[in-house]
């Protein structure tokens, strides 16, 4: 068994992140008997040090208070931790902390989990998969598992597999709505999810009862023109609703579909970005790339290239959509005569996302727009 501290970062999937500063690769430990010895664990917590003792069945979280810069430690056992909260079980009675102040989680991972990790970062994405798969059929705590879907789901995206990311990220809603993976959700903002095998599992997903899979399904299926009116009348169904994370991404997806036919007005674009800001910060990704194409299609210049870049640089975990949104804020910048600015963004769409597809296209000099001019 395998200890490990999360980041969050696909991109670090070989290394950790504690109070802004980046650590080595993660180390294999000894064996059970020597994890049961007393540990010595530093942590500056406001110019503190504090030392804890850790068995082979505790985790230890790192935690950034809302009133303090600084860091603390909690050691117990994490019995579930989503996009929500972190409840951790020692002591008295369990304790829940707010999953936007958790800095990071150790914990013991199987070796089948850090393999597929380790070659992941190698780039041996079949491998990885099937690591990952193993790892979920032994992995008892459902937090972790929700992890493993989530890698299984990159995995899927590397391999251009639109079929696989799609039942996967179901399969994690299904396990917990609230789950800290919704950046990853295939639901089609740049039109390109389309295939016959894949709309025939959207319209399966559009009739369970599970209303993450329902905004799945009706967001692929808002790219096949048979489907499409009953994709909608899903959608709107589902932007009525009260979830924290469906509501919202059904809202968004109406705006997506509405591009269609009709640009958006100056005070529907000011209420998208304010209702977009509002949004739990997982689930911007896609609404921000839709309000950058709204201001593309009106030639807003400045302001879409302002979307993207949100996309860009806040939410690289779905790699796809990044890229692109990189690709799509250069295009614009060099609608403004920007060109020196948009060749620093392709560069760093290269550089940072070496496998999206649409890193091709920031490999080759790209032409601006037809008709495109400066932001009105």
């Amino acid at each position: 068994m395998h200890r490990f501290l999360r980041s969050g970062d696909p991109a670090d999937a070989a290394r950790s992140t504690v109070d802004g500063r980046r650590a080595g690769p993660p180390q294999r430990h000894g064996s059970p008997t020597d994890r049961c010895c007393t540990a010595r664990w530093t942590v500056r917590v406001l110019v503190v040090l504090f030392s804890v003792t850790l068995t082979h069945a505790d985790d230890r979280v790192t935690l950034r208070p809302p009133d303090s810069a600084g860091l603390i430690v909690e050691i117990g056992v994490v019995a579930d931790y989503n996009d929500v909260s972190l409840i951790l079980k020692g002591g008295a009675r369990p304790r829940t902390f707010a999953s936007e102040n958790v800095v990071a989680v150790e914990t013991v991972r199987s070796a089948s989990h850090q393999r597929g990790l380790e070659q992941f970062a190698a780039g041996d994405i079949t491998a990885a998969a099937a690591s990952f798969a193993d790892a979920t059929e032994t992995e008892g705590r459902a937090w972790v598992r929700r992890e493993l879907l989530a890698w299984l789901v990159r995995c899927a995206y590397r391999q251009g597999d639109q079929l696989a990311a799609a039942s996967r990220f179901v399969e994690l809603t299904i396990s917990d709505p609230q789950h800290r993976f919704w950046s990853l959700a295939p639901l089609g903002w740049d039109r390109q999810a389309s295939s016959p095998q894949l709309f025939a599992a959207a319209r399966q997903w559009l009739v369970q009862p599970n209303e993450g899979s329902q905004l799945v399904g009706a967001a692929l299926l808002l790219n096949d023109p048979a489907s499409r009116p009953e994709a909608l009348k899903q959608i709107n169904q589902l932007a009525r609703g009260n979830d924290r994370y469906i509501a919202p991404l059904a809202r968004a997806l109406q705006w997506r579909a509405g591009l269609a036919t009709a640009d958006p007005s100056d005070e529907e674009l000011y209420r998208w970005r304010r209702e977009i800001e509002r949004m739990p910060e997982s689930i911007r990704a896609g609404p921000w790339y839709t309000l950058g194409q709204a201001h593309a299609r009106r030639r807003d210049g400045a302001e879409s290239v302002s979307a993207y870049l949100k996309v860009l640089i806040a939410h690289a975990d779905n790699e796809e959509l990044a890229a692109r949104s990189g690709v799509e804020a250069a295009l614009a910048l060099r609608s403004l005569n920007r060109e020196a600015d948009a060749d620093t963004i392709l560069r760093e769409v290269v550089e940072r996302f070496p496998n999206a597809s649409a890193t091709s296209e920031a490999r080759t000099p790209i032409s601006p727009p037809p008709h495109s001019g400066p932001a009105g």
